[in-house]
């Protein structure tokens, strides 16, 4: 049985369809430097999301399908974004967690010089002192990003891309490092979209990012903010 799904767009009305079909969780993306605005979680979607009694589980993702959008100074802007729209707009708690997503087939050479420069930026964000809350990092991505940004100690959870054939995916997916695993769509409570597969056996990663929540408290259970705003 499927209790999280992944939907690029806001479900509306279909939300009790959503939580009578027993879907717990849904995940909603947003960025800085969205093509498509209509994705963007909004606070008042949130917010009816959660009156449903679903959690909410948030990925930050853009125009990061390109590795020549990948930098550490783009990480740094994404990460202070980030958190400023978690905070004031979307309301989330802090010690939950965002997922930055890296959403590439990105070869051994560009996740080393872009890709885990990128995180790096945004771990060191995450970790500086602000007016916002400190969130916990995830990375969402192919099995070989996953595996090099925990390897860093970049994020802490790790959310493997639902694209078989992209690099590491096997690998990682046998190692059960992932915290998520999303699989192929198909349509539930009427909603299109990507179930995914928890892994709450996961050993976290050590992280660099400072959080709300340190490395050895965290767990699976407090990804995803409650369906009460904090």
């Amino acid at each position: 049985m499927t209790t999280i799904i992944d939907v690029s767009r806001f479900c509306g009305n279909q939300t009790p369809a959503s939580a009578s079909a027993r879907v717990k969780t849904i995940i909603r993306n947003y960025s800085r430097d969205t093509t498509h605005p209509s994705k963007r979680l909004t606070r008042r979607k949130a917010e009816q999301l959660r009156s449903a009694g679903l959690r909410v589980r948030v990925v930050h993702e853009g125009r990061r399908d390109t590795a020549s959008n990948f930098d550490s100074e783009s990480g740094v802007e994404d990460g202070r974004y980030a958190r400023k729209y978690d905070a004031t707009e979307i309301g989330q708690p802090g010690g939950t967690t965002i997922y930055f997503g890296a959403a590439l087939d990105a070869s051994p050479e560009q996740i080393r010089t872009l890709v885990v420069p990128y995180f790096q930026g945004v771990a060191d964000t995450c970790a500086s002192q602000a007016d916002q809350p400190n969130y916990v990092v995830g990375v969402y991505g192919s099995g070989a990003t996953c595996d090099a940004v925990l390897n860093g100690g970049l994020a802490h959870f790790a959310r493997l891309a639902q694209s078989t054939a992209w690099a590491g995916h096997q690998s990682f997916l046998t190692s059960h490092r992932w915290t998520r695993n999303q699989a192929m769509p198909p349509s539930i409570g009427g909603i299109p979209c990507d179930p995914d597969i928890a892994d709450d056996g996961m050993v976290p990663a050590s992280s660099a990012c400072m959080s709300a929540t340190s490395p050895k408290t965290i767990s699976p259970s407090n990804i995803a903010f409650p369906s009460t705003l904090a």
